[in-house]
């Protein structure tokens, strides 16, 4: 009598005793049905095609629309999840990704999905706020359904919080436990960084800015050592590919200044301007190629999320991505060939000038088939 309906002026025939309770989120009710095996089926997918999907849209499209409205409204119940799922707050997430793609389809019933996407947002929000500690936040952003190994292991690999941020919960990523637990990580390494006043900031990001060089080649040579583990926190990762890329741009518009002082003419006599030009060209090139690629990727996004979550080997021949690794890969090749400028300073590699011409024959052709190789 529980799973069958009767006829009623104040239910449909599609609310049984389950989705009732679940859209009335009684908790006591719902675990009693629960416990006597009763259960809320998931309705078939906006798209499906099958018998009874085409049977229902024919005789009642109406009445087919509001019975997947009136299951998805008790599926959303916090009680009904925390009661039927093993991990309420992962369920949260899949029902709100999958409520806010029927909002698209249905624009009919468009407010209706995006209340109860909002609905399982909010209630996995107030699962978070229960933590106590940052021992639990930690647990419970670091939890990993997929993943095999021990959940007590100290190392934050925010698996949740990515998963938050892959089915695009706002509210969960912003919300103060998470953000207080990133900026702690973000931070690490730099004890009081953020109660420092601003020029003290500046102070230290500058000192690590300028020591870059000779804090990158002390991880090349002991990585475990103190210092080479402090570079791998992430705020001085940061400053440090900062000034990096700071370095590289005063090159890039030393050589771009060269240019537009010597003129044209004049910068192309010499052999290493027209390889630094190709170079400097190539990583432009590599740089627009990128940004046009994540330009892309944003689009797909808006409109298709699957197809922004291809894997490497079913991306286009010509995507963006790839050219911009062959190019980088091209650049690279440039860029060793200018160390070779340096040895045509010495008596003994000019007076074997063949052997100089033979030399950069092989690295062109060697690491041409390099790049060839990166770009495949």
């Amino acid at each position: 009598s529980l799973i069958t309906t009767v006829p009623s002026s104040s239910f449909t025939p599609d609310i049984t005793p389950i989705i009732l309770a679940g859209h009335r989120d009684n908790y006591e009710i719902i675990k009693i049905l629960l416990d006597r095996g009763y259960r809320i089926p998931k309705p078939h997918n906006a798209r499906c095609s099958c018998k009874d999907c085409i049977q229902g849209s024919q005789d009642d499209s109406l009445r087919h629309s509001r019975s997947r409205i009136n299951a998805y409204k008790a599926l959303a119940s916090p009680s009904l999840i925390c009661l039927s799922s093993k991990d309420p707050i992962l369920t949260s997430f899949e029902l709100s990704c999958e409520l806010k793609q029927l909002s698209k389809l249905e624009n009919e019933f468009k407010a209706d999905y995006e209340r109860l996407a909002v609905k399982c947002q909010e209630f996995a929000v107030d699962l978070l706020e229960q933590t106590r500690g940052s021992r639990e936040l930690a647990i419970i952003l670091n939890h990993d359904n997929s993943s095999a190994e021990d959940q007590n292991n100290d190392k934050v690999r925010l698996s949740r919080l990515k998963l938050a941020i892959k089915y695009k919960q706002k509210k969960f990523v912003a919300h103060p436990n998470c953000q207080q637990l990133l900026a702690s990580m973000w931070y690490e390494g730099l004890p009081g960084f953020r109660r420092k006043s601003v020029l003290s900031k500046l102070t230290v990001m500058g000192t690590i800015g300028v020591l870059f060089p000779i804090l990158s080649f002390i991880y090349l040579v002991a990585p475990k050592c103190s210092i080479g583990q402090m570079i791998t926190k992430p705020c001085i990762k940061f400053i440090i590919h900062c000034s990096s890329y700071l370095v590289f741009l005063c090159l890039m518009w030393s050589e771009i200044k060269q240019l537009w002082d010597e003129g044209a003419i004049e910068y192309i006599h010499d052999m290493w301007n027209i390889l630094d030009f190709c170079t400097n060209a190539l990583y432009i090139a590599t740089f627009t190629l990128r940004l046009l690629a994540y330009l892309q990727v944003q689009e797909e996004k808006n409109h298709d999320n699957n197809a922004a979550m291809k894997d490497r080997e079913h991306w286009a021949a010509y995507d963006p991505n790839l050219i911009a690794e062959a190019l980088f890969a091209a650049a690279n090749i440039f860029s060793s060939l200018k160390l070779v400028n340096i040895f045509t300073v010495s008596f003994v590699e000019r007076s074997e000038s063949p052997l100089f011409s033979k030399q950069n024959a092989n690295i062109v052709m060697g690491d041409s088939r390099s790049c060839v190789w990166k770009g495949c």
